[in-house]
């Protein structure tokens, strides 16, 4: 038999039991359904979409984690025994724009969850020289800034007809702007996206504008001609009194169309050429820029402003420090039949090879104040260790001059450019192999696909 003492110590222990999980533990949130729409912005059902639910909170311990399900004939959705708390809403669809992390708050007070998505339509281009012209066969870089969904830049490649189509666009209202390099300009704004998807095609009227000639050079007196210098160039909106009283403002976006003066007609950044240190851009829509050159190996010089008119040709040189350790690499090319590989484009591509076999580096470090030479890409620029990636043209004998090079080994490798659609189309190396630079220069030449002589 439990003595008095024994049962007073059951009793005890089973209070601080009580009294502790009666402290830590907590009800769990109050189960309802979460309901909801999928629509149209005109108010017509979304069917088929497939809806995601996830809670906000994902730390702590939850009975209903989150779930997917797929709207019916009349765009409903319904997620049973959800538990009241802050979730994300995401919503996919064939042939719409995808919702994202839409947050809702489902409570006793909470009415259904209403999701609009926008319908992905077609947008059709029909584009004409200045001169009335189709533009046929041509390539032309555009970028579309929606109120939707952003902007995005694309570049493709007029058929027969001087028509462009793209597929998969929001709906809404948007702001073209079109470049094709060397036939003109345009910029479309508030044109409205078609309600069917396949519009007509829209008529786009290119304008001629100004020209802009851009050197590269070193800073002395028989300075060389630098080549590889990538574009940098916006527009300056900087805003005078003179400017107000002649009613002479920049237009909201303009920057957005100078970006894609600094490609080349197959995508890549524009730069300058090894036989002048020149590029040159045509049809320039009139008005005022900030201009600059990058090029590895050498510290920036500043930003230069112009201004261009229409028909007009303007000229900007960029004085680059010389640097006497630098020193400079010519490749000679040409073709199996033996005839030089002239007035082409090419990417190289020269990275440093590391140690001798003795422990030391052949290829020394770019200048601190210069630091790792950057790779760009559009307007993404990295720093690649012991990487210089420039592109080149080759004289009419068939060769290119790389500079600056600092002396040391390294693996080249040296390609076509590509011509297709795609921007980002590369052709296969036509060379690759190791090369040794001592002194001030050096050269090399071979045979497309062999090693060098």
């Amino acid at each position: 038999m439990m003595t008095s003492r024994k049962r007073g110590a059951v009793m005890l222990c089973a209070l601080l039991i009580f009294m502790m999980t009666s402290a830590w533990t907590q009800p769990l949130p109050d189960r309802r359904p979460l309901n909801g729409h999928v629509l149209r912005p005109d108010g017509t059902p979304v069917a088929g979409a497939t809806v995601t639910l996830q809670r906000e909170n994902d730390l702590g311990s939850f009975a209903f984690w989150g779930a997917n399900t797929v709207t019916d004939k009349q765009g409903r959705f319904s997620f049973a025994d959800t538990e009241e708390d802050n979730y994300f809403l995401s919503v996919e669809a064939a042939g719409y724009s995808p919702l994202q992390s839409r947050s809702f708050t489902l409570s006793s007070t909470s009415g259904e969850a209403r999701l609009m998505m926008q319908q992905l339509m077609t947008l059709r281009f029909k584009l004409l020289r200045p001169d009335g012209a189709l533009l046929v066969n041509s390539v032309a870089n555009l970028q579309l800034q929606s109120d939707n969904s952003g902007v995005r830049s694309v570049r493709r490649v007029t058929n027969d007809k001087g028509e462009i189509t793209l597929r998969d666009q929001s709906s809404g209202r948007n702001v073209i702007n079109v470049v094709a390099p060397g036939n003109g300009y345009a910029r479309i704004e508030n044109q409205p996206m078609g309600t069917t998807t396949t519009p007509p095609p829209i008529e786009v009227r290119l304008q001629s504008g100004g020209a802009l000639r851009v050197t590269a050079r070193e800073d002395k007196a028989d300075g060389r001609a630098l080549g590889g210098a990538l574009l940098s160039i916006n527009p300056n909106a900087k805003i005078t009194n003179e400017d107000r009283a002649q009613g002479r403002l920049p237009s909201p976006g303009d920057g957005a169309l100078q970006n894609l003066y600094s490609l080349r007609p197959d995508g890549s950044p524009l730069a300058t050429q090894d036989g002048d240190g020149a590029l040159e851009i045509s049809d320039l829509k009139p008005g005022r820029y900030s201009v600059r050159l990058i090029l590895p190996g050498y510290a920036p010089p500043p930003w230069q402003e112009i201004e261009v008119q229409k028909d007009e040709q303007r000229e900007l040189q960029f004085a680059f420090e010389a640097r006497p350790s630098n020193s400079s690499l010519r490749v000679v090319m040409q073709n199996k039949n033996g005839e030089p590989l002239a007035d082409r484009d090419f990417n190289v591509q020269l990275r440093a090879v590391q140690g001798s076999g003795k422990g030391e580096d052949l290829a020394p470090p770019f200048p601190p104040e210069v630091g790792e030479p950057m790779l760009l890409e559009g307007n993404r620029r990295m720093r690649v260790p012991g990487l210089l990636l420039r592109r080149a043209r080759s004289d009419a004998d068939g060769s290119l001059t790389l500079f600056p090079v600092p002396a040391g080994r390294w693996r080249l490798s040296i390609s076509s450019i590509g011509n297709g659609n795609n921007a980002r189309e590369r052709r296969a190396p036509i060379f690759q192999g190791e090369v040794e630079i001592k002194g001030d220069s050096a050269e090399i030449k071979f045979t497309e696909s062999q090693s060098p002589k």
